[in-house]
């Protein structure tokens, strides 16, 4: 029973291989905003320079250390970053800093994130890589990516706590988004649509924004999101390497032991168990294994957390049913095994009960 969407022969199966997120722990983590990469701090810093800020000082007077922020695999605070900032916004002149610092997004903005998205072979991918890595660039916020029928939407949530400091992290996200995009395909791509929940700001500001999306910019939004054509999933990443993707990939997964003990156990097994499945079906003992537990403690913690394994692991297996199911080049069958069913009819149940369509349904909706 294939599905329609489907072109086997544009289809990657490393595409679908959810890996480990890990956290490069080397300052103290706040609970509130946690760490930010190196990266990504100095892309704002790179900015600041731009407009003749003179950084050092604030640096200095925030106690960040200059010496960190030349190593890429370092993090400072969230709350340093968040001061760092709304410093660095009573200093500039310009209204839309955070959506101008895009222009200084390199793969290495993204740390060891934008070296697997580079080496991806399609955007598709690539994308599928922003959800499990994201935590390399930091604890800033949190992607979503919605996929639909015929579009989808990459939503981004910010996790600080000033507002303007937000609508400059927001703009500065997803302007980053679009120019690392048009460098991972080489191509001048534009969005469907830009959706932003700030207020419409001045006709000349709007304008800025047009110019930079080149598409309709809409204000007042419930999200903030760029929305796609699911044209763009298969289109090649220029001057992919997937050998060296491996390698990245397994240096992600080495630094799995430096997750911060404040990240909840249920964050933790819903990462392992992402990184197991198209190995096949993960086990209550194996997860616990990976974390160095018992199965049992496993079980009580996850308990503590009003959570449960079998939860859990339905819910990675959903997350990514309904991703692969718009995704070109792929058989129920194949998509059935890579999410640990051991044929389609069992699948097609399970995703019935789950979601109350069939999966042919749910590529309607």
């Amino acid at each position: 029973m294939p599905n329609p969407h489907f072109d086997k022969k544009s289809f990657d199966h490393s595409a679908l291989t959810s890996t480990l997120t890990s956290a490069l722990v080397d300052a103290v983590v706040q609970p509130s905003l946690g760490l930010a990469s190196t990266p990504a701090v100095n892309q704002y810093l790179a900015q600041a320079e731009f407009e003749g800020i003179a950084v050092k000082p604030i640096l200095a007077q925030l106690e960040i250390c200059q010496q960190t922020l030349q190593d890429s695999s370092r993090h400072i605070s969230g709350i340093k970053f968040q001061q760092l900032i709304k410093t660095l916004l009573e200093h500039s002149k310009d209204p839309l800093f955070g959506l101008h610092s895009s222009r200084f997004v390199r793969p290495g903005s993204y740390s060891v994130l934008g070296l697997v998205s580079m080496n991806c072979r399609t955007f598709g991918e690539a994308l599928g890589k922003i959800q499990p890595f994201e935590q390399l660039v930091g604890d800033m916020g949190v992607t979503r990516v919605n996929i639909g029928q015929s579009s989808s939407q990459i939503q981004w949530v910010c996790q600080y706590t000033d507002i303007e400091v937000i609508r400059q992290m927001v703009d500065n996200c997803l302007s980053s988004w679009l120019m690392f995009t048009r460098q991972l395909i080489g191509q001048q791509h534009s969005p469907h649509q830009v959706l932003l929940q700030r207020p419409s700001p001045s006709l000349a500001e709007q304008q800025q924004y047009q110019q930079l999306f080149n598409c309709p910019v809409l204000f007042n939004q419930s999200i903030d999101a760029l929305t796609i054509k699911n044209t763009l999933l298969a289109h090649p990443v220029i001057e992919a390497n997937h050998q060296l993707l491996a390698t990245f990939e397994a240096q992600a997964q080495q630094v799995i032991t430096a997750l911060s003990q404040t990240e909840s156990l249920t964050e933790r097994v819903t990462i392992v168990v992402g990184a197991q499945l198209s190995q096949g079906l993960p086990t209550l003992e194996a997860i616990a294994r990976q974390l160095n537990m018992s199965a049992k403690t496993l079980q009580r913690r996850l308990k503590n957390e009003n959570s449960r394994f079998t939860s859990i692991l339905d819910g990675v297996r959903l997350s990514q049913a309904q991703t692969l199911l718009v995704m070109p080049g792929l058989s129920l069958i194949e998509l059935s095994e890579l999410i640990g069913f051991t044929e389609p009819r069992s699948f097609y149940r399970w995703f019935k009960l789950q979601t109350g369509h069939s999966p042919r349904d749910y590529c309607q909706i």
